[in-house]
């Protein structure tokens, strides 16, 4: 049986927190670390840096049968750290979503999370009976606990992990398992090209026919993340701090990790302040008053 720490990371993709998360990890002593993505050649510069590499494809029950089966040879079948990374975006209004699309990043950003997790519970819970102290980390995000604009969806899909996770924590605790939510804030990374829109090589733009025409180029330029990109936390920052949380207490980890730029102001409002609070901010981040104002214009004429 592996004698050291065994971590394995979804969605390692270079530039990716899942890559700074792996990178921290490593430099951790007596850790072996396995990053994961389904494209090889977006982890190849992990050979560079000594950490193991394995192609993982979260959304497919063969390839992740594969992974598991080629972790259980490499660690003798132990596995003490899951660290579910893996997901995507979508910046859209709600009044413009495009119903499969939802449905693809909830397949992705919820269900699979569950089917890797399952996967690979045999290797927890063999690390479990041998006093490991395993844990699952779920990466969901500040905003399923905040209601922010042109991102609802996916933000509704953070919010239905988070819940999942908060249920997967109870009943794994019958196991000595341990479950974290990480409630990650802003972070500079790459994430921007990995939403729904970019993947398929477009800009996330309005339909012709939007209610949101008359504000056209505001709520675009939201839609790019302009607001959300000027305040984030440099991604190696984040990742030591969300790894030292998780380590610094073995057999007790935090039941949430909030780390990333407004993750305290989030948990500090949810916490402690009234709701219209975290409204009127997140109004302020989406620009909805300059939105109103134009909307009010054009429907005045």
């Amino acid at each position: 049986m592996e004698s050291k720490r065994v971590v394995l990371i979804t969605g390692c993709s270079q530039g990716s927190i899942g890559d700074a998360l792996a990178q921290a990890f490593h430099r951790r002593n007596r850790t072996r670390v396995f990053a994961t993505a389904r494209n090889p050649s977006k982890i190849a510069h992990f050979a560079a840096l000594g950490i193991e590499t394995l192609q993982l494809d979260v959304e497919d029950e063969g390839s992740i049968r594969t992974c598991v089966k080629e972790v259980e040879i490499l660690t003798g079948g132990v596995l003490d750290l899951l660290i579910n990374n893996s997901g995507v975006g979508y910046n859209m209004p709600l009044a413009d979503v495009d119903i499969a699309i939802a449905q693809s990043v909830f397949n992705l950003n919820v269900f699979s999370v569950l089917a890797v997790t399952n996967a690979f519970l045999p290797l927890l819970l063999r690390s479990a009976a041998s006093g490991r102290d395993p844990v699952i980390a779920n990466q969901v995000s500040i905003s399923a606990a905040t209601p922010v604009p042109w991102i609802g969806i996916y933000g509704a899909s953070k919010a239905a992990l988070a819940h999942l996770t908060d249920t997967m924590r109870v009943e794994m605790s019958c196991f000595g398992v341990h479950v974290v939510n990480l409630m990650t804030g802003m972070v500079a990374t790459n994430f921007g090209s990995n939403t729904k829109k970019a993947e398929q090589g477009e800009e996330a733009t309005l339909p012709t026919n939007s209610i949101w025409t008359p504000a056209r180029a505001v709520v675009e330029r939201c839609l790019a993340g302009e607001a959300f990109t000027q305040t984030a936390m440099p991604v190696d920052q984040y990742a030591e701090a969300v790894v030292k949380a998780i380590v610094e207490k073995p057999g007790n980890p935090p039941v949430r990790i909030w780390k990333g730029a407004s993750a305290f102001l989030v948990w500090f409002a949810r916490r402690f302040m009234p709701f219209t609070f975290l409204d009127s901010t997140v109004r302020k981040m989406g620009k909805l008053d300059e939105v109103a104002r134009l909307v009010k214009i054009a429907n005045s004429r």
